[in-house]
């Protein structure tokens, strides 16, 4: 197979060019780009306010804090929380949950499922609530939730 070679001249000094292995190198350069994209995916997060420690890479290894998971999430992440009352802290008033951009949060959840589209937001309750202190006490909740 003959090869397709360009000379280009440039300030009297002349290059060549071997455009087949020019092609080559450009095929090569966009399947690592792809490559590195495709491993840069969203994860889900899981949250079980019954847990403690854990990962929040399923639901066996599920954060038990659910601003932990909001921490260590990235944008296109979706966390998944599971029913139950999560509160920003347990007895400080000026502590709030601090959202992340592009990350997604998802109530209404069982603890079973396995795509989002499984919750069942209006029988399973995930409540953020700042009440913190005595329960149905206005003067000791959080200043603010989110």
């Amino acid at each position: 197979m003959k090869q397709k070679t360009t000379n280009t001249r440039i300030n009297n000094t002349l290059f060549t060019t071997n455009l087949t292995t020019m092609k080559t190198s450009l095929t090569i350069i966009a399947v690592i780009v792809i490559a590195l994209n495709s491993s840069i995916q969203a994860s889900i997060i899981y949250v079980d306010g019954s847990k403690t420690g854990g990962n929040g890479n399923s639901w066996a290894t599920a954060y038990g804090d659910l601003q932990i998971a909001i921490d260590n999430a990235s944008a296109g992440d979706e966390i998944w929380v599971k029913n139950g009352v999560y509160n920003p802290h347990a007895t400080d008033r000026m502590i709030s949950f601090t959202l992340k951009d592009g990350v997604a949060i998802y109530g209404g959840i069982s603890g079973t499922e396995t795509i989002r589209q499984q919750r069942n937001e209006n029988n399973t309750a995930t409540i953020l609530s700042g009440d913190i202190g005595t329960n149905n006490d206005r003067s000791d909740n959080s200043y603010t939730v989110v």
